[in-house]
């Protein structure tokens, strides 16, 4: 999600298009981003059909709209989301993971410095968690 999706004119052109609120294409969106995030490590949503989507979200369009802006491609295998690397996929995945690792070390090391606040050393046979 890009915070410039508010005034985005792609995102104005589909909801005049399905007469619906920008807000609320902004939710839809949201929820497709998010399920490509969760569900793909390449933007390719295995199953995923124009259809489908469109139920999801709650209008009938929607998938249409996105195609002819280039936001989703559809073939037999499934949905696409193009460029999804350069807002998702792996680098955005390995920070999250590297990010997940480091709070784990900060933790450990919390502990174990905590360990030696209170007299007590690796010497004195306190193993590290």
């Amino acid at each position: 999600m890009r915070t410039n999706l508010r005034d985005d004119p792609k995102v104005s052109r589909i909801a005049a298009n399905l007469k619906k609120d920008r807000r609320f294409i902004i939710g839809c969106l949201f929820e497709l981003w998010a399920m490509a995030d969760e569900h793909s490590r390449d933007g390719m949503l295995k199953g995923l059909n124009a259809t489908i989507l469109d139920k999801q979200v709650g209008i009938v369009g929607f998938s249409k709209e996105l195609g002819l802006i280039g936001w989703i491609e559809f073939s037999e295998e499934g949905a696409t989301i193009p460029r999804f690397e350069e807002h998702n996929g792996g680098s955005a995945k390995r920070r999250a993971e590297e990010s997940a690792r480091k709070a784990k070390t900060r933790k450990r090391e919390t502990v174990s410095r905590g360990a030696m606040e209170d007299g007590k050393s690796l010497a004195d046979g306190v193993k590290p968690r």
